[in-house]
């Protein structure tokens, strides 16, 4: 999408492949739970949701 990384946000249910990895190149990463629920204490996802429709508002709180 030509966005550079800070600018983008990656939404993933994948802890270390999608989480660490998104932050890893300098995105911002959400983590959904609507079909898979991990946690490890290392990773820290910039916000969670529970289901895709909480999305525009996880973003809104990115922005603030």
């Amino acid at each position: 999408m030509g966005a550079p990384p800070g600018e983008a946000v990656f939404v993933g249910d994948r802890l270390y492949d999608d989480i660490s990895g998104a932050q890893a190149v300098g995105m911002r990463a959400v983590q959904t739970r609507q079909f898979r629920q991990e946690e490890d204490p290392r990773i820290h996802p910039d916000a969670v949701i529970d289901h895709i429709r909480e999305l525009p508002d996880a973003l809104a709180g990115l922005r603030g």
